[in-house]
């Protein structure tokens, strides 16, 4: 899988994209103002990294607000090839959209979790009642190496709040069923753990193959925790990606689930047949979608 891979961002989601890539075979460079990294080439700008490292691929893994920015220098770069772009897409929707002239994906990587793929399998037929989705970690708990008040996940400004930073939820919910259309959200402050961000969130929707889908996330949670319950005609499946465990019916199985696998297998994905991934206009537009309870 050798690529030349330009990951734009090193902070810690942009770390593990680069060791995780550079453990699949690619040569890596990066794009930051740090000074203290050994492990790959260092460019300060996209511009200058486009026109001497010449990537075939690239991930954009700088801070939300930033997306937007980093996209319009590959484009004006003249990078052609395909980009990868940790979710949320933008901070916010764009006054203009941009006629990209490279390919486009968000980094969903939940969608390749090994539960994903089983509890999709097991809806396939199966006519779905309702799931309900909990999703939380205390915000203190994320980068431990860094207080979270400095981080851009509590400050709204900088693409933080719950809504944003955990819309994997989102994504995977319309993912598994289908289009979705909000019929009731809300998100708050309630606490100190961000600085001006929403700390909870609480989101009703309905989708094309479930007509009720309830999806609650915080900062605030003291017990990590990502679970999703699917209530069908036949059987309720839970699936728990916090213990890596499936359940039907109360019938648990323990799924070998290893750390980086779903990141491995969306890179592969995005740097082979694109199977599975986010498209830029499902990433705008389930943006669209949370913004109409992000801002209420």
């Amino acid at each position: 899988m050798s690529r030349r891979v330009l990951v734009v961002g090193q902070g810690s989601i942009g770390k593990r994209h680069a060791r995780i890539l550079q453990e699949l075979g690619c040569s890596v460079a990066v794009v930051t103002g740090r000074t203290d990294l050994t492990e790959y080439p260092i460019y300060k700008s996209v511009r200058s990294a486009v026109a001497v490292f010449n990537p075939e691929y690239c991930v954009i893994a700088s801070i939300t607000s930033l997306h937007h920015k980093h996209l319009e220098e590959l484009q004006k770069a003249g990078f052609t090839n395909t980009a990868l772009v940790e979710k949320p897409i933008f901070d916010h929707l764009p006054v203009v959209e941009t006629n990209y002239v490279f390919d486009i994906f968000v980094g969903y990587n939940l969608r390749f979790h090994p539960l994903t793929f089983r509890l999709k399998q097991e809806l396939e037929g199966r006519h779905v009642y309702a799931a309900h989705v909990l999703t939380g970690q205390h915000l203190s708990t994320w980068r431990s190496e860094r207080d979270h008040l400095r981080t851009y996940s509590a400050h709204s400004k900088q693409g933080g709040g719950v809504i944003r930073d955990l819309s994997h939820e989102y994504d995977l919910a319309a993912h598994l069923f289908g289009e979705l259309a909000l019929l009731s959200g809300v998100g708050r402050r309630v606490s100190s753990v961000t600085i001006d961000s929403e700390d909870v969130a609480a989101a009703i929707f309905s989708g094309q193959s479930c007509p009720i889908i309830s999806v609650s996330t915080n900062y605030l949670d003291r017990t990590d925790r990502r679970c999703w319950v699917v209530i069908t005609e036949d059987a309720t499946f839970e699936a728990d990606y916090v213990s890596g465990t499936f359940s039907t019916n109360g019938n648990i199985e323990n799924l070998v689930v290893e750390r980086d696998q779903s990141y491995r297998d969306m890179h592969r994905a995005a740097i082979g047949d694109k199977a599975g991934l986010c498209r830029l206009a499902d990433g705008t537009a389930l943006l669209a979608l949370l913004e109409q309870f992000r801002l209420t």
